[in-house]
């Protein structure tokens, strides 16, 4: 694979994840003041993903 391949399929991982909500427990550490069950940015954001 050549660097363009490697990089477009970490970003693709990234953004499946974000729409999988996996990062929401990680975001709610560094930011307290967000609460994972009320906030759907993310989760709506990326839902084509």
């Amino acid at each position: 694979m050549d660097q363009y391949t490697v990089n477009k399929e970490m970003h693709r991982i990234a953004l499946y994840m974000t729409n999988k909500g996996y990062l929401c427990s990680y975001h709610a550490r560094i930011d307290p003041d967000v609460d994972p069950s009320k906030c759907r940015i993310c989760l709506e954001l990326f839902e084509s993903f």
